[in-house]
């Protein structure tokens, strides 16, 4: 919190809890004379008054605000933590205001310069047995021993916070059910803008009304019936695609439950797909700016579990787009058939929160390697000023490794010809921190191909 020498004037520090350590070291020559004076006052502790807003702590809540101490003017030195538990909710948190002094490329929670010097605003995702007593305030309930495992593989090998430090905000962050606790951790720092503001929702129905370029879209059999609408500016199409990792109960003309898209934003749009069957891995394309996914299950017994992630684009139906997230899945157009098509589709993964974006080809197939010269896949980092450095180039047959970017942003550019063969390719992606485990990304690789 600080250390002072010499002559000074009057200092006041704020601790975030009931404690503060205080060590004197005074080495002083034969007759010299040195005072210090403390005055110490106990007050309401920050973290808690005023910081957190509309709910009472431990009751059945699905809508929170939090608000940093002071805001917007928090005092220095604060430090402040907060854990919620959504259980079988899933979960989207908005940062809705954010000003904490630092600089944009935010060096992460475990730099000592981003402790002392700017504020932090950590939000971290805690899997099942990384909860802790230290300097928290829990919201709901306790992790129940039905947590589904988690199916990300490239989550077993990353740290799941996302650090911020600047003015720039975030994207929505969706959470999917029984995927653990959300923590949010705040340090005001020295350099102190006016704080941040954020929301967190839990519901079992994602929102009714999706307008980002890109986002996620979670279900459960929590949610018996669901209708959402992904918004895209004019002249863009929308690619929803439903990861493998979703399953729904078989039933007759899907009477048990389902998941249908239409093409458009009304009820009697023209229908581009539906599902009700265990396999249900795959993508729907619109032709305009509206999608509408309606999901139904007829009771809370039929086990279903739809992990979906949606991106907008404006170089033609599921060809590119921008996605603003910190894990999803993207595919080829048209994925798993053949894209017999001459064209050039850019997709372009921005990772949030000091954090790089690592790309893990589930599948790809090119057809032969006779056409690696019009059709093939290629990898970049693309840096602030929009600097591309080649990373990777795959055609054909090849099996390609992780993929990871240097810098928060990574280019994928698929070119294809009219005799372009194969399924396509899947790719998942996660933003991973400097001092993840990547080392161990590429001999995991080598066993599971």
């Amino acid at each position: 919190m600080g250390r002072f020498c010499r002559s000074r004037n009057t200092t006041t520090l704020t601790s975030s809890d009931r404690h503060m350590w205080l060590r004197l070291n005074a080495d002083l020559p034969p007759g010299s004379r040195s005072e210090l004076r403390l005055v110490a006052t106990a007050r309401p502790g920050l973290c808690t008054t005023g910081a957190l807003k509309g709910f009472d702590l431990g009751s059945n809540v699905t809508h929170l605000e939090f608000v940093s101490p002071g805001y917007p003017h928090p005092p220095a030195f604060v430090r402040c933590q907060y854990d919620i538990n959504p259980g079988m909710y899933a979960v989207v948190v908005n940062v809705t205001d954010l000003d904490l002094g630092g600089p944009a490329n935010c060096l992460g929670k475990d730099s000592p310069a981003t402790h002392v010097d700017t504020g932090r605003l950590d939000i971290t995702r805690v899997t099942a047995g990384g909860w802790s007593s230290k300097d928290k305030v829990v919201v709901g309930n306790q992790l129940n021993a039905m947590m589904m495992p988690n199916f990300y593989s490239l989550e077993m090998y990353a740290d799941n916070t996302m650090s911020f430090c600047s003015k720039e905000r975030p994207p929505p962050i969706s959470v999917p059910p029984y995927s653990g606790a959300i923590r949010i951790t705040y340090h005001s720092g020295t350099a102190t803008g006016r704080g941040y503001k954020l929301t967190v929702s839990a519901s079992r129905c994602p929102p009714a009304d999706l307008l980002e370029p890109s986002g996620a879209v979670f279900l459960n059999n929590e949610a018996k019936e669901c209708v959402i609408r992904i918004v895209a500016p004019t002249n863009q199409t929308i690619t929803f695609f439903i990861g493998e990792n979703s399953y729904i109960t078989p039933s007759t003309d899907c009477k048990e439950g389902g998941l249908e898209v239409l093409d458009g934003l009304a009820g009697s749009s023209p229908r581009i797909g539906r599902v009700c069957e265990p396999s249900m891995s795959r993508g729907f394309s619109s032709t305009g700016p509206g999608m509408l996914i309606k999901y139904w299950a007829k009771d809370f017994n039929t086990y279903s579990r739809v992990d979906g992630h949606y991106w907008t684009t404006d170089q033609g139906p599921g060809c590119g787009g921008a996605l603003h997230q910190d894990s999803g899945v993207f595919t080829s157009p048209m994925y798993p058939a053949p894209y017999r098509n001459a064209s050039v589709c850019r997709w372009d993964i921005f990772s949030p929160g000091a954090r790089s974006p690592v790309l893990n080809f589930k599948a790809f197939d090119l057809g032969p390697n006779t056409s690696c010269d019009t059709d093939f896949v290629e990898v970049f980092d693309v840096d602030a000023e929009d600097r591309e450095t080649s990373l990777a180039r795959y055609c054909g047959k090849d099996k390609p490794g992780f993929v990871r970017g240097h810098t928060h942003r990574i280019a994928v550019k698929y070119t294809t010809s009219v005799r372009n063969g194969g399924t396509g390719w899947m790719v998942e992606f996660r933003g991973l921190a400097s001092g993840d485990q990547w080392h161990q990304l590429d001999s995991w690789k080598s066993t599971t191909l």
